[in-house]
């Protein structure tokens, strides 16, 4: 009898762990009443089948379709290799005009596991190559598409690659070779407008505590543009204001719903705090933006659902897609200049930067879903948002950075990342600006503080500097100043002599250091 129980316990145990947590599951009521899937015929190869999401060999099998339909304007070239040895496909739409081109590149399944945004640039290479239009279109624009950054991950439809490593966390360590391929092909195209397309998590626990009910994230879209102040304003504006607002126009003429990125706080013993929008250079958003490129990350509802609402999911992508192309095309002229002018702004070395800032935080509300009475509800929540954060503090420009040979390691980084640098032909002489950790005697180390002073130093032959006058100087400035949060001192990367001066060095004034190093 005591056997009897046992198997049946056993039975019911292995059952229950294998159904997928509530958290995961999209109640059918829910989805048909506000995410009904569109009325479309989606030709990709995901939409061929009716469980499961599209491999490797299908997307591959479906470029080349689009390819040898428009060989004239479809090129594929192979960027590197994941993990596992699977080639990375780029895809590239252009023409061969001599006008001036806005160049828009896009990029879809950095997590393994969020499969609409590489079937929306699939949708959208299609559509580019049957359109009438689209030589017209290739006059002005020039696209490449990256459909899936993370092939190992995608295969297993995990977050990671297969090193179990997020590559939207490895934006500038490049611990990863998809991430070292990436930013090569990326800063190799030097486009001026980036698209990153992302899924999110609709049902997440943390959301029930503002109720006590199981709430569900109301939002198809949610966006992440950066609020790196670092970034230059007019880039910022012109993402907002021109190329936001007309995706917003666009999904809702689509009954697509759509908010800021936001997270509930997690960190707090408070309630009733949201965090939205982000500036971190961990993520591709403020990565791409600091290289003087509009630059969006797209969330779109959709970890957890498996094929629930899929068409919605990459229609939603594809529309968004469309979107930026048209958009680029009612404002190429606008979108070079400014552009050109944050390329000029940031070579001029005027504006100070930024080493730490603050979200702005005002009371606001929230749209949810009450997943137990299917009904959407309004919560008044404190916000905090780092898309429109605030100065805290400053330091101003220095003309170049002087790393030593010891950190050959890290300037290789910086190259990829699309930086230019050169190294000193002889030995120099000169005053530069020092970094040293000062440490309390009532702190501890983790507690200490950095100081900045000017000293007179000889550089031996060989060293690398980095100017600041360049187009992605926003690059070294959030690696290389030791107090960011991004930086290779963070990292311990670049680590501190014995004596706690930080082997970064800031130039007072330009050098003509002799070799570029290539």
């Amino acid at each position: 009898m005591k056997c009897k129980s046992y198997i049946i316990c056993l039975v019911l145990f292995l059952l229950l762990n294998s159904i997928p947590a509530f958290s995961q599951l999209q109640p059918g009521e829910l989805g048909s009443k506000f995410f009904p899937d569109p009325d479309i015929e989606i030709p990709t190869p995901g939409f061929n089948k009716t469980e499961g999401f599209m491999n490797y060999s299908e997307m591959m099998g479906y470029i080349n379709l689009q390819a040898d339909k428009r060989s004239d304007i479809v090129k594929i070239v192979f960027i590197g290799e994941s993990i596992s040895g699977k080639k990375i496909p780029l895809v590239l739409v252009e023409n061969e005009s001599k006008n001036s081109k806005v160049k828009i590149w896009m990029q879809g399944g950095l997590h393994g596991n969020e499969p609409a945004g590489t079937e929306s640039i699939l949708m959208f290479i299609n559509h580019l190559v049957e359109a009438k239009n689209i030589d017209s279109i290739l006059r002005s624009i020039s696209f490449a598409f990256v459909p899936m950054a993370n092939i190992d991950g995608y295969e297993k439809q995990v977050r990671d690659n297969g090193n179990k490593a997020d590559l939207n966390r490895d934006q500038v360590t490049l611990e990863q070779q998809e991430s070292i391929y990436l930013k090569q092909a990326f800063s190799g195209f030097s486009p001026s407008v980036a698209i990153d397309f992302h899924e999110f998590r609709p049902f997440r626990k943390e959301l029930d505590k503002f109720t006590g009910n199981k709430l569900c994230i109301a939002q198809d879209v949610l966006f992440l543009p950066s609020g790196n102040l670092n970034i230059p304003a007019q880039l910022r504006d012109l993402t907002n204001l021109v190329y936001l607002n007309d995706v917003k126009k666009k999904l809702g003429n689509n009954t697509i719903t759509f908010d800021n990125y936001f997270v509930p706080d997690q960190d707090s013993n408070k309630i009733n705090i949201l965090r939205m929008g982000g500036d971190s250079p961990r993520s591709s958003s403020t990565s791409f933006g600091l290289t003087n490129t509009v630059s969006i990350l797209f969330e779109i509802r959709g970890i957890g659902l498996d094929r629930n609402s899929y068409k919605r999911r990459v229609y939603s992508g594809y529309l968004i897609a469309q979107s930026i192309m048209e958009t680029t095309l009612t404002n190429r002229e606008k979108v070079l200049e400014t552009v050109n002018a944050s390329i000029n702004e940031t070579i001029k070395r005027t504006n100070p930067i930024v080493l730490d800032s603050k979200p702005l935080t005002y009371e606001g509300n929230m749209n949810f879903i009450d997943v137990k009475n299917l009904e959407n509800i309004s919560l008044d929540l404190q916000i905090q948002d780092a898309g429109r954060s605030q100065s805290v503090s400053t330091r101003k420009r220095p003309k170049a950075y002087l790393l030593l040979a010891e950190n050959a390691p890290v300037v290789r980084k910086l190259q990829i990342l699309g930086l230019e640098i050169d190294t000193l032909k002889s030995d120099l002489k000169i005053k530069t600006e020092v970094f040293k950790i000062v440490v309390s005697a009532k702190k501890s180390v983790a507690d200490s503080s950095i100081s900045v002073s000017v000293q007179t130093k000889v550089f031996p032959k060989g060293s690398f500097v980095i100017s600041t006058a360049q187009k992605n100087a926003n690059m070294a400035v959030s690696t290389l100043e030791p107090e960011m949060e991004n930086g290779y001192f963070r990292y311990k990367m670049i680590k501190a002599n014995s004596d706690g001066e930080i082997p970064v060095y800031r130039l007072l004034k330009d050098v003509k250091p002799g070799k570029r190093i290539k």
